[in-house]
């Protein structure tokens, strides 16, 4: 196979060599395929496409099942497609059937060290500097040279979102490809974006306007809207765990409120949190149960 130097047709007596050898160093991927099973030909112009695209940052060596039958029966091959990835030696993740480019790009996240473009490197740095003007620039210019990286409108809605500028952050939102909109990280942060516009910006002091928000809840518990936009104001003064609260009240009232925006919103704030910490393992808790 000469598509590209990253990619080979293996075969069994290369297989130490080529593998385990080279996982060593970096990341093998190793498909078995048949040209008689129509999911492995779906799935084979994926990873190639893939391979290409990382540019070395893995191998990936082919296996036709169907000539290959002694490597196969060694390895307990016995369902196609069928995809492993070895590094250090070892199996650290196996992929089976045609899996989307999609979450073939979550898998390999993984397992390969994701290298940042150039200028979005220069953007991270102009953050660090405090010049946001000028990283958002760069980000803009970022996304027209590398499109599919999902990380690029992530940071800049994360960015517009620390900021405070949430009208920017929207429009940025709904700029973006519905297929990029989809991606886990942008999908929390427009949960988190729908969080912070559920309550006005206004002049009136947010402790006040959040004690006004309370006393209306003892008046009248059952009002969703008042819950979310206390949820936004606590969220907006960094009080994570009393918007969780909030959040998880209108999750266990009504599921379908704003397309289940309570149990959503606790997702994204999670996130917030690192996915660890004591306020996060007892909200976990409260929603597995």
């Amino acid at each position: 196979m000469t598509i590209s130097p990253y990619i080979f047709d293996l075969k069994s007596t290369e297989f130490d060599e080529l593998v385990l050898v080279n996982s060593d160093k970096g990341p093998v991927l190793v498909n078995f395929w048949s040209a008689k099973a129509a999911p492995c030909m779906m799935l084979m112009p994926r990873l190639v496409k893939l391979c290409s695209e990382y540019q070395g940052r893995f191998l990936l060596g082919m296996v036709n099942t169907d000539e290959e039958t002694d490597l196969v029966k060694r390895l307990g091959i016995s369902s196609l497609p069928y995809v492993r990835i070895y590094k250090k030696g070892e199996v650290v993740e196996t992929i089976r059937g045609a899996e989307s480019e999609k979450s073939l790009r979550q898998i390999l996240a993984k397992h390969i060290p994701q290298v940042l473009s150039p200028l979005h490197t220069r953007a991270i740095k102009q953050v660090q500097t405090g010049k946001t003007e000028e990283a958002l620039q760069l980000m803009a210019e970022a996304v027209v040279e590398t499109p599919n990286d999902v990380r690029i409108p992530a940071d800049m809605l994360r960015l517009l979102i620390r900021e405070g500028r949430f009208v920017e952050a929207e429009k940025l939102a709904y700029s973006i490809p519905q297929s990029i909109q989809n991606d886990p990280s942008i999908s929390l942060l427009m949960t988190h974006l729908e969080i912070f516009n559920a309550s006005p910006e206004d002049d009136e002091s947010s402790i006040e306007a959040i004690n006004m928000l309370y006393k209306k809840l003892n008046e009248e518990e059952v009002c969703l809207n008042v819950r979310l936009e206390l949820a936004s104001r606590l969220l907006k003064i960094d009080d994570i765990e009393r918007s969780l609260e909030q959040l998880y009240k209108i999750r266990q009232k009504d599921r379908a409120f704003r397309n289940n925006l309570g149990h959503r919103g606790m997702l994204a704030l999670f996130s917030l949190l690192g996915n660890s910490g004591e306020v996060y393992e007892t909200y976990r808790k409260k929603i597995m149960t």
